[in-house]
């Protein structure tokens, strides 16, 4: 039996990059949760362009880090960096 796919159409998308930690936060992970979950909420909103994204990312950290991001955007489900 052969299965033919529907040809795939080219989209752009618009990416809204986010680093997690703040200038100057260190290790202090309440301040760069803060400073993040604030840029990610300026991000969906569309920034200072008013463009709004189609994915917002973030650097890839380690799983611990992920968890507590996930759990402070008030996600229960962790998410794991690929």
């Amino acid at each position: 039996m052969a299965v033919s796919a529907a040809p795939v159409q080219a989209k752009a998308a618009r990416l809204a990059l986010v680093q997690l930690a703040q200038p100057g936060a260190g290790d202090h992970k309440a301040a760069n949760l803060a400073h993040a979950r604030d840029k990610i909420a300026e991000a969906v909103r569309g920034g200072k362009e008013g463009k709004k994204p189609d994915l917002v990312v973030l650097p890839v950290r380690p799983a611990r880090s992920s968890v507590s991001l996930s759990r402070a955007l008030g996600d229960s489900t962790p998410t794991r960096g690929c």
